[in-house]
């Protein structure tokens, strides 16, 4: 017994030290590395998220600052703050130029007072144009003021200052964590945190331009979808719509270019095509059709016109890129070709 007795309090011991060996053993953030903030004074006066209460501290670079943040009675969090008191509101989302290039894009998402509307800044293109809106994204009185992505546990949803908003998304899974993205090929996606999955990952869980359409859009409505020039229909690149005829659709397809600026070109006909900017740009018009030729030709950096046989609106294309096949004949385009061709 008292052997045992003696091999116990020895084992106690040895634990007892390797524990405090571990405690001592914890790194350390060194003095000259710490700070410390009371939290005192008086609030914040900018508007928060959730009418929260705020204390901002001197700790802050660009529109980041340190905060005491609390939306619960004598609850406070160390929180970081996004924008300034003097910082315009964000009304504009920008995409990436690319992959690789962390700079400002061609596709933009911008909230404009009465809707929120996709504009696209082609490489010839003297000012961007509209791409998509839509009466989901649009309010019919007073003025949005912003715009929120809420993500409640299974529905993903916008909701506009002046109330109501559309039903992005059900997810099958608590999507409390998302986030809004402009992708560099102008579609808009919402990726939602998965922890479901035996890896947990950011999944797609709303995608604005789809091959499966839905209430929302067809990936042909995508102006690069078909690259410098091609012809699509159900999401799809489906020709190389040239002077000869319709051929098979590859990305070297490309239109030909009248090199000259002068009378030396001509005009041919596709019957049943949009451009990306004639189904939700507002064009030019009413205008004879013969004057919207005539607006093209004059514009040495015009590649076509779109017209719309019965409404009689012109728009007039620097870029062609992706045509969008339709059932409807009123909707024509005419490329400019050099009368070589």
């Amino acid at each position: 017994m008292q052997s045992s007795t003696s091999m116990e309090r020895s084992l106690l011991f040895s634990l007892f030290l390797l524990f405090s060996v571990s405690i001592v053993a914890q790194s350390t953030v060194p003095s000259n590395s710490t700070f410390k903030k009371v939290n005192t004074g008086e609030w914040a006066e900018a508007i928060s998220e959730y009418r929260s209460d705020f204390r901002a501290l001197d700790i802050s670079t660009s529109v980041f600052q340190v905060c005491f943040y609390n939306t619960t009675p004598n609850a406070f969090t160390l929180a970081i703050r996004m924008g300034t008191r003097r910082s315009p509101a964000v009304r504009r989302l920008v995409s990436r130029a690319s992959d690789k290039m962390n700079t400002n894009g061609a596709y933009s998402l911008v909230l404009e007072p009465k809707r929120i509307a996709m504009y696209y800044k082609s490489p010839n293109s003297p000012k961007p144009y509209v791409y998509y809106t839509s009466d989901l994204f649009s309010i019919q009185k007073g003025r949005l003021q912003y715009v929120r992505l809420i993500n409640s546990a299974n529905d993903l949803s916008l909701q506009f200052s002046t109330g109501g908003g559309p039903l992005l998304s059900k997810p099958d899974f608590n999507s409390t964590l998302s986030f809004l993205r402009l992708g560099v090929d102008g579609n808009l996606r919402v990726y939602s945190f998965n922890n479901q999955e035996t890896s947990a990952s950011w999944d797609v869980t709303f995608t604005l331009f789809s091959k499966d359409v839905g209430v929302w859009e067809s990936e042909c409505q995508l102006p690069e979808k078909c690259g410098k020039f091609g012809l699509c229909e159900d999401s799809q690149c489906v020709g190389c719509p040239l002077p000869n005829g319709l051929g098979n659709w590859t990305e070297s397809c490309e239109p030909v270019k009248v090199t000259v600026c002068n009378k030396n070109f001509h005009y041919y006909k596709l019957e049943g095509v949009d451009h990306s900017m004639s189904k939700y740009g507002k064009g030019n018009g009413p205008l004879k059709e013969n004057d919207c030729e005539k607006e093209c030709s004059s514009d040495c950096k015009c590649s076509g016109y779109f017209y719309n046989t019965k409404t009689s609106m012109c728009w007039i294309a620097y870029d062609l890129q992706t045509l969008t096949r339709v059932a409807n004949s009123t909707h024509v385009g005419y490329i400019k070709v050099p009368n070589h061709q």
